[in-house]
């Protein structure tokens, strides 16, 4: 329920990563964030597909908030797109619905009322391949995209990222797969089209490198974050992240606090500052999981340690920043998870839940307010799972 396309997770091979997004978050004392503002739930879409989640969100102004996902059920696949006008959420029509498609990431473009929105659609010729949409103020409309070919019909490219620096600017990332090698895929917008940009080379060649998340400080101060896999008789997860100087993509390296498996899932900039906060999930050898936090101080990655972060069975799937003191991350355990960063600790917040199996995908906040928004999903039976959306203001 990760920000992963299901084909994806069945690329990955790795088991360890099905066990640790289905662990269940033990009973925790959660905590408010220190003022009076509160989480709730505002009504979300569905499409007639059993199965709805979302997976990526991005603010504009109050008025003018987006979402993406899918929908599927039975033989049926479709991209889902709701739009938050002020008042309701509202799902907006999609130019691909013969591609099995889906979204998993969606990014405002500064300074206009338009945004990005990337996955994957199926294709006859070439399986799964990258799709991107572009919002122009009035329709979302495919924009082509390359991908790496290799054996025609068995070869993977998914885009599981997008961020956008200006109109004529933007990047994304994601994974490529030709189901013997798997690497790290990351795309450019350069204002006319979109190319494929080789990615770091990472020490001592991992079997797989993957890019899930990107953020952007400026042009010229670019990072994305995922992870490597490593098989030596089973399957080890460690924690990846590159960097873009304006000319290449380099490996840099972060810490691995788990004694098993280390992924991070989101990364963020903290506006007024040059440092980062990513989030994922760290395991012991027994593959039992805990989120885990780091931080970029503007010379190397350091691991955060908090009490509260350390309840068993937790993942963190998403992080926005406000400032260096104030942040939010969201995730996968009973109820769904929110935390927030207040400088100092990580503290689990209350929130209205609708059932204990709820995944939050995707969390943003709104520029110049102190409203957020999370998105995802929830199992209301054994066969539905609508869409879920809640809102701090």
């Amino acid at each position: 329920m990760f920000k992963t396309h299901p084909f994806l997770l069945h690329i990955l091979s790795g088991t360890f990563i099905f066990v640790v997004l289905l662990s269940v978050l033990t009973c925790a004392s959660n905590t408010q964030a220190a003022n009076h503002a509160a989480w709730e739930i505002i009504p979300s879409q569905n499409s007639r597909l059993p199965f709805n989640e979302l997976l990526g969100v991005t603010a504009i102004t109050n008025t003018n908030v987006w979402a993406v996902g899918e929908s599927f059920g039975g033989n049926s696949h479709q991209s889902l797109i709701e739009h938050w006008n002020g008042k309701v959420w509202q799902i907006v029509p999609t130019p691909d619905h013969s591609l099995s498609p889906t979204l998993q990431a969606v990014a405002a473009i500064p300074g206009t009322d338009q945004a990005w929105a990337v996955g994957s659609q199926y294709t006859a010729a070439h399986g799964y391949q990258p799709l991107i949409e572009r919002w122009n103020g009035k329709v979302w409309q495919i924009v082509g995209s390359p991908f790496i070919k290799d054996q025609v019909g068995n070869t993977t490219n998914i885009l599981s990222s997008v961020v956008a620096i200006s109109k004529d600017n933007a990047w994304a990332t994601g994974i490529y797969s030709n189901h013997q090698a798997q690497t790290a895929l990351i795309e450019h917008w350069n204002g006319k089209q979109w190319s494929i940009v080789p990615g770091a080379s990472v020490p001592a060649n991992p079997q797989s490198t993957n890019l899930t998340s990107i953020t952007a400080l400026s042009p010229d101060n670019i990072w994305a974050v995922g992870t490597s896999i490593w098989s030596n008789g089973y399957d080890t997860f460690k924690t990846l992240t590159e960097h873009w100087n304006g000319h290449a993509w380099s490996y840099v390296p972060a810490p691995n606090p788990g004694t098993g498996s280390n992924i991070l899932h989101s990364v963020t900039s903290i506006p007024g500052t040059n440092q980062l906060l990513a989030v994922g999930e760290a395991s012991d050898l027994y593959q039992r999981s805990q989120m885990l936090t780091e931080r970029w101080n503007g010379k190397s990655w350091q691991v955060i340690s908090s009490t509260n972060g350390k309840t068993p069975g937790t993942a963190l799937t998403s992080v926005t920043a406000r400032s260096a003191h104030d942040a939010w991350a969201v995730g996968e355990g009973t109820g769904g998870l929110i935390a927030h960063w207040d400088g100092t600790n990580w503290n689990l917040v209350s929130h209205p839940a609708p059932v204990k199996s709820v995944v939050f995908s995707a969390i943003t906040y709104v520029p110049k307010t102190n409203t957020l928004w999370a998105a995802g999903s929830y199992n209301a039976t054994a066969s539905t799972t609508p869409t879920l959306i809640e809102r701090y203001s």
